[in-house]
């Protein structure tokens, strides 16, 4: 294993989910009878006909200006508006924009949620080389371009799509589940276990990673904060949180409404948002991204991709921003 640096350089993280020691479950986790390790090959062809016809005639007049952090609870889950469209996303306070990968024919689609409005589109679809069960279970993206571990039906393999040349780059096999950024340097797990930093897609490809860090224990999919690293497993209502600089778990959030698949996490204005494909509580609804205060777990809100029959594999992977 290679030493790991104390360097605090900004860092792209890409964590790697075969790592041995990653099965360690605690106390709290969910005892999902699933034991599924992500060689999901989910041939769900999504034939989700939305014909919702909400006739939601609500005539709230409510002429309130409080300028509190309204925590409204309202969870409607209807998914009004079909095509484009999502659910009562209440009031969770600051915005925040996410974006999503989906197969469509043989390409990969980028689509983008506007949180607050509960809508979403399709940015465009791009490349080819995608097969019926693809899907990712994290995502980033610096300046123009995601970066993703994809599910081809036998293993995963690293792509990067600019899409402002709608180039898709197809790189090499990795067993890893997610990927991670502060918005600069790509991160991911290593052969042995280790998150490392790496300056290039090229690198990441190559395995030549730096300022590489052990531990990140009881985790598959990661997001970073700042100076903090948020963990889950495939199906949990457990967030696990880890200190950058040492991989060493300082503690876990337990998210409320949520137990069940996570297919991406990020953070965004102090936000943690997860994405769900439509299994667990809420199934039949449509794809879910939910948000949470990271400090105590609650759920502020959440959309549902209502909709979305022209993609053959349910929407995955996760990358949310500000403003």
């Amino acid at each position: 294993m290679r030493p790991c640096l104390t360097t605090y350089a900004l860092l792209l993280v890409l964590p790697l989910a075969a790592c041995g020691d990653k099965a360690d479950e605690e106390p709290g986790d969910e005892a999902d009878a699933d034991t599924d390790t992500d060689s999901d090959t989910d041939s769900d062809t999504d034939s989700d006909s939305d014909t919702d016809s909400d006739s939601d005639t609500d005539s709230d007049s409510d002429t309130d200006t409080d300028t509190d952090a309204d925590a409204d609870t309202d969870t409607d889950t209807d998914g009004s508006g079909d095509t484009g469209s999502g659910g009562d996303t209440g009031d969770a306070g600051p915005s925040s924009t996410c974006w999503l990968l989906a197969q469509k024919g043989s390409a990969l689609a980028v689509l983008e949620v506007d949180m607050d409005a509960g809508t979403w589109t399709e940015v465009g679809a791009y490349g080819s080389g995608l097969t019926s069960s693809w899907h990712t279970s994290g995502i980033a993206k610096v300046g123009n371009s995601f970066y993703a571990p994809a599910y081809d039906g036998s293993g995963f393999t690293w792509l990067e799509l600019d899409t402002s040349t709608g180039t898709l780059t197809w790189g090499s096999n990795t067993s890893a589940d997610s990927v991670m950024t502060d918005g600069t340097v790509l991160m991911a797990e290593n052969a042995s276990g280790e998150i490392c930093s790496y300056a290039s897609f090229a690198d990441l490809n190559a395995d030549l990673g730096y300022d590489c860090v052990d531990g990140f224990n009881s985790a598959s999919r990661f997001t970073l904060d700042g100076s903090t690293v948020y963990g889950a497993w495939h199906s949990t209502n457990l967030v696990r949180t880890y200190p950058r600089s040492t991989g060493d778990q300082s503690g876990y959030i337990t998210l409320s409404d949520w137990d069940t698949w996570v297919r991406g996490m990020s953070v965004a204005n102090g936000m943690l948002h997860l994405v769900n494909d439509d299994r667990g509580t809420y199934a039949g609804s449509g794809v879910r991204i939910a948000r949470f205060d990271p400090a105590t777990g609650t759920l502020l809100d959440h959309v549902f991709l209502t909709g979305t029959s022209a993609y053959s594999h349910k929407p995955s992977g996760l990358w949310c921003e500000g403003p």
